[in-house]
């Protein structure tokens, strides 16, 4: 099986989102951090809220975070959700 590079973006943002513990990332230090195009990150935070993955905070005290623990995110069910877009 193959995976488009959105889906493997996907996952490392949910893995920096991990790493956060909680904390609201900013989209531009994702981006920064893992040498990924703004755009891209705003794309792909869209289409990962929407599944249910991450909550987005608006405004600018807003950010990113896991919007459940990170022990119930399966990969599988990531994939599903990129792919099909």
């Amino acid at each position: 099986m193959r995976l488009t590079k959105q889906t493997g973006h996907a996952i490392r943002i949910l893995t920096d989102c991990g790493h956060a513990q909680g904390e609201l990332l900013k989209v531009a230090d994702i981006s920064e951090r893992l040498g990924i195009t703004k755009q891209n990150v705003f794309k792909i935070v869209h289409i990962l809220s929407r599944a249910g993955f991450v909550a987005a905070v608006r405004g600018p005290n807003g950010g990113v975070r896991l919007a459940r623990a990170a022990d119930a995110i399966r990969i599988g069910d990531v994939v599903r959700a990129i792919e099909v877009t």
